[in-house]
């Protein structure tokens, strides 16, 4: 198996040969030039890299992986749960890497007549819980449940009900930070993570909340500080449209 020592120029230390000779395993392995995997399969290596690659919001990577996972032996049920999971990354991952890629993977695994999906088990109360949600964001957000809240809600209720539990709690009214500038806390890191969509909508709860423009227009500004001009190209100006708009409907009640 060919080898070439890897250099430290990072200043975490020495790579240990162990962890050397699984990357270079796994280089080989993919060149086509060793056929031992290692000690993951590659059905549990595409999973492990479905996860991944949805952490990074790499939405190719996690279509490839999916399907990997699939023609490796994976089942739909498996897939699911892997793209699942990163909700426990933020929700943004879901809606913009592996939503998308559970439904391509479902549609590879119909068009070679693969087992579906295993529908979810009906848990006790939880269609009066999704129901409850529902009415949560038409409350908060003054609209009807979003694509990626409706899939999740079809293949992981549980997983909707984990997210809109911890959602609630932090973003509830009455804790030490007030609940104007707790959404704009979310305007900034939104913005960051290249969420248009939800630094607008923040935004604008953080209006209905009591903040005004110029102080989503400042969350903005200290955003760009951070992590430069293309801070307003990627959400910064949704964010100040959203307060905007929502200032005006607040003016024409």
């Amino acid at each position: 198996m060919f080898a070439y020592p890897f250099t430290n120029e990072i200043g975490a230390g020495d790579i240990p040969q162990d962890l050397q000779d699984a990357i270079w395993r796994e280089i080989n392995y993919r060149l086509g030039e060793g056929d031992a995997p290692g000690p993951l399969t590659p059905l549990e290596k595409s999973l492990i890299l479905v996860r991944i690659s949805a952490a990074m919001l790499n939405s190719m990577r996690t279509h490839l992986y999916c399907l990997a996972a699939l023609k490796a032996g994976a089942t739909l049920d498996q897939v699911t749960e892997a793209c699942v999971s990163v909700v426990t990354v933020g929700m943004l991952r879901w809606k913009m890497a592996s939503m998308d890629s559970l439904s391509c993977a479902e549609a590879w695994a119909k068009q070679r007549n693969l087992s579906p999906r295993t529908p979810s088990a009906p848990e006790e109360g939880m269609e009066k819980r999704i129901g409850e949600m529902r009415a949560y964001i038409r409350k908060v957000l003054s609209r009807e449940f979003p694509d990626m809240w409706e899939r999740l809600a079809e293949v992981a209720p549980f997983a909707l009900d984990g997210y809109m539990r911890m959602r609630g709690g932090i973003l509830r009214t009455g804790a030490a930070i007030p609940k104007r500038i707790k959404e704009l806390l979310v305007v900034g890191s939104d913005i960051v993570q290249g969420n248009a969509w939800g630094a607008g909508m923040h935004a604008g709860q953080a209006i209905r909340d009591g903040a005004t423009v110029a102080q989503v227009v400042d969350t903005v500004a200290l955003t760009m500080m951070e992590i430069g001009q293309s801070a307003y190209r990627i959400g910064g100006m949704d964010a100040i449209q959203g307060a905007r708009e929502a200032a005006a409907k607040t003016r024409a009640k």
